[in-house]
Parts: structure tokens; sequence; C-alpha cells
């Protein structure tokens, strides 16, 4: 009879569960309008451009963590402009203790978890599986990644992009803007894949636009809300060329003898599609790479170092299938990058 009992209350919570994410998938996903402008804003954290003003508002975001599905206890807004060249993101976050925002970090590519910050997730394919990320923190640092496979992949991936932050007595605010220059995207969708949290330090609250199910990260670009209205896109140029120069002065006192050494080369892309580019890679420079992070190995099985270099890294999640962890990239990876130009003791060879 006990054992009935708990089959009983194990199809029951199974049922509700089961009922619980029909719900969720039901749930309809969020979407702002994008407005074209003819004058792009000015990227001073200000938020005082007539632009701002006419734009269609978005917010009401709820909590991931600590209270799943409850409203964020700080109100938070944003709004989305768009011209020939880049797409303009502005978002209040108001505070009713201006006082405590915690804002420490400046650094370029360092993620400010302990502070307060913004985590914004786009698919600009609309193809609910790869896109990019961005954070920000209420100095306006910048930090920048990869989404493959609907989990963050890396931030060794880098772009040129604005952001420009300010405190005032309400809260906080924060003005981006993305060069189409800097991302691939098709253009002729006019909907793109779009979420966007606002972590509040001091309370460990994560609050999220679109919360879908509390399990998924916010770069879970399948369980996104959407950019809509983006119409007469074009990607601004098709170039893209990064060249690089270095040399090296040595002087000998003892004997006066100098010698000069120097070397030079660098990439260069042409998109012949959205999601296609032919890449050139001349006497191939790795000296800006981000160096590894330091592992120790404890067991008997080889560490796993992921690729860095961004030559590799564009449109890398071609080659990536399956689930990857935060922690690891463990990932089912058929074609890796690393061992090209990379000896087995991480040793460059000349490529």
């Amino acid at each position: 009879m006990r054992n009935l009992f708990y089959l009983v209350a194990a199809l029951a919570g199974f049922a509700g569960s089961a009922l619980a994410a029909d719900e969720t998938a039901s749930k309809p996903r969020p979407s702002i309008t994008a407005l074209r402008v003819e004058l792009p804003p000015k990227i001073d954290g200000v938020l005082d451009d007539a632009a701002w003003q006419s734009a269609p508002v978005a917010g009401d975001f709820v909590q991931q963590d600590p209270d799943d599905g409850e409203p964020s206890t700080e109100r938070t807004e944003f709004r989305v402009l768009y011209d020939d060249n880049a797409l303009y993101i502005g978002v209040w976050c108001y505070d009713s203790e201006p006082g405590k925002i915690i804002a420490r970090s400046m650094s370029r590519d360092d993620y400010p978890l302990e502070d307060d910050h913004l985590y914004i997730a786009i698919d600009s394919f609309l193809d609910y599986r790869n896109g990019y990320a961005f954070a920000t923190n209420a100095n306006g640092c910048r930090w920048d990644g990869l989404i493959i496979n609907n989990s963050f992949a890396g931030g060794s991936w880098d772009a040129i992009w604005e952001c420009k932050s300010r405190i005032t007595g309400e809260g906080w605010f924060s003005e981006i803007a993305i060069p189409f220059n800097s991302i691939s995207f098709d253009p002729n969708k006019t909907a793109w894949g779009f979420n966007i949290s606002r972590n509040i330090r001091r309370k460990n609250e994560t609050g999220r636009w679109h919360n879908a199910q509390r399990q998924l990260w916010t770069s879970s670009v399948s369980d996104a809300g959407e950019i809509r209205g983006l119409v007469g896109l074009r990607q601004v140029s098709k170039w893209e060329a990064l060249p690089y120069g270095m040399g090296k002065y040595h002087h000998n006192h003892d004997l006066g003898d100098s010698s000069v050494l120097g070397d030079f080369g660098g990439d260069i892309s042409y998109k012949l599609a959205p999601n296609l580019s032919a890449s050139l890679s001349v006497n191939t420079d790795f000296a800006e790479t981000e160096v590894d992070s330091r592992q120790l190995n404890f067991s008997r099985f080889s560490l796993f170092y992921p690729e860095k270099r961004d030559f590799f890294l564009r449109d890398s999640g071609i080659f990536q299938f399956g689930q990857q962890s935060r922690r690891s990239s463990l990932a089912t990876i058929p074609f890796f990058s690393r061992q090209i130009g990379l000896t087995q003791n991480r040793r460059p060879v000349p490529i």
C-alpha cells in the first residue's frame, strides 16, 4: 500500500512538472519595436535625446533569483533605436536606494559579476541557437562574448562597440551602440532574438525581461524575446582588415653592437553572404591573444584548453554541437582549431 502511495505521489509530481513546463512553453514571448532614426543619440549615458522619448518602452522584469516569477523589486525600462550604421539600446535602471549601487569594475573584458550590471543577449539571425552577449555596469565597463548552442561560449571574442553609464538620484542609466559592422546578421530578417537581465548585487537579485525557466541562463536565445521592425538593414562594409606590425631594438653596451628586428602581417575577411565569410591570414600573429587560465590537474586525464585566438573564433559555432558548460568547454567538437599553430606544450609555431 505504501509503495502504491509513493507511485501515485511520484506520478502527481511528474504531471505537475509537465503542466508547469507546458505553461512556461505557452507563455508568449515579449517583443519590442525598434524605432528607426535619422539622427543617432549621443552616447553619454544621459538618455535625454528626443529619439529616446519617441521610442516604444519595454520593461516589467521578472525575477530569476531569488523569488522566481515574482516582479523585480526595482523598476527597469529599455528602448531600442537603429539607423543605417548601428543598433542603439538605452536602459533605465531605477533604484530606490541609489547610494547603495555597487560599481567597482571598469576593466575591459572583465565581467562585472560583483557589481550591479546588465547582460544583453542578441540572436541576430533569429536561429534560436547562436548569438552575441554584451554586459556593462554603472561605470560603463564593456564585456562581450559569443553565444553558441544557447550557452555562453567564452569572452575571448571582442567587438567594437560603445557604452556609457551614469548614476543619478533615480538610479543608473546606460546607453549602448553596437555597430552593424561588428556583428553578423541576416539583412532580410526584420526581427532579432533579444533578452536582457539586470543584476542588483546588494540584493543578490537577477531580473529578466523574458524569464522562461529559472534553470535557463539569459544566454539561452531559444527562449528570448524579440526586437521587431528592423527594416532596411545592410552590412555597412563587407571588408575587414586587421593588420599588425611589431619591432624590437637590441643594443649591447659592452660590444657596442645593435640590431633591429621586425615583422608584420594581418587578416583580411570578406563577407560572401550574411553567414559566410572568406578569410585570409598572412604571417598570423597571436601576440595579443588572451593567455590560458591556469589549471591544476590532479587527475589522469588531459586538461582542456579552449580556443582563444580571434581568427579561429569567428563562426566557430559551426563546429560545435551539444550543450556547453559554463565552467568548461566539454562539448562535442569534431574540429578543434587549437591544434593549428601551437605545439602540444602550447608553444607557437609559424603558420
